[in-house]
């Protein structure tokens, strides 16, 4: 699937139910997140990627990006400790959601990125970027393409934490699903989304190989410091290899 696309399914989520399609915990559909414990999630998180993190090195607490930020979970939580956090995401009725949400107005901001990089920002911007939840969703045309620019915003020394499983993982009904004939799926998505919702939303699984995620981090000048749970903790060293060296 093309970004236009991407954009396209996203922002009918955020229209829909943007808690949910943040984090689709069981009992949760139907906007039913209660906003303090939906946060909440976010500060618990954050605080934890931040301990462990003082475990790998020194970390400037300056600027920090939120990587398809959504509603901004984590981006709140990540202004708590920064004195800059922006926040982009593909979506702009998630976006929307974010602003009206914010709580840390003065010190976390929130920009469309429709692109397929990060072009919005100059290099070594940053001293944290982080992203879960997000490459997996899109193909790894484009993901390929921002775990580079992770490392080209990123100051010398900053650190990347960012998710991306090593192949698609499927619910146990995708099999049915890529078998059905095309009208029986808008018909289950009708009923199951509302007829307000464009019945060929659909959210797409990808993964990207462990080998090629370290080539990708290697060529950009990063160092992977850790990796659990198909989440890469990655150093900015500076020092780019091509691919071809590695």
């Amino acid at each position: 699937m093309k970004l236009e696309g991407l954009q396209k399914n996203w922002d009918a989520m955020g229209k829909l139910d943007p808690l949910y399609g943040v984090l689709s915990h069981e009992g949760k559909r139907g906007r039913v997140w209660d906003k303090d414990d939906f946060f909440r999630t976010g500060t618990v998180e954050i605080d934890a990627v931040l301990a462990q993190a003082r475990g790998l090195g020194p970390l400037r607490l300056g600027q920090a990006l939120d990587f398809g930020c959504a509603v901004g979970r984590l981006s709140q939580a990540l202004a708590r400790h920064f004195k800059q956090v922006v926040g982009v995401d593909i979506a702009p009725s998630m976006l929307a959601e974010a602003r009206r949400l914010n709580r840390f107005k003065g010190r976390c901001r929130y920009l469309l990125n429709a692109r397929p990089d990060l072009g919005l920002f100059k290099d070594s911007s940053f001293d944290l970027v982080y992203s879960v939840l997000v490459l997996q969703h899109m193909h790894p045309d484009y993901s390929s393409r921002y775990i580079p620019e992770f490392l080209r915003v990123l100051r010398p020394g900053g650190l990347a934490v960012f998710q991306i499983p090593a192949k698609a993982q499927y619910s146990r009904w995708r099999g049915l699903k890529v078998l059905a004939p095309k009208a029986l799926l808008r018909a289950y998505r009708r009923l199951r989304y509302g007829p307000s919702v464009d019945p060929d939303l659909e959210i797409e699984m990808h993964g990207i190989a462990e080998e090629q995620v370290r080539a990708l981090v290697q060529g950009g000048g990063g160092e992977i410091l850790r990796w659990e749970n198909d989440t890469y903790w990655v150093r900015k060293t500076g020092s780019k290899k091509s691919r071809k060296a590695v």
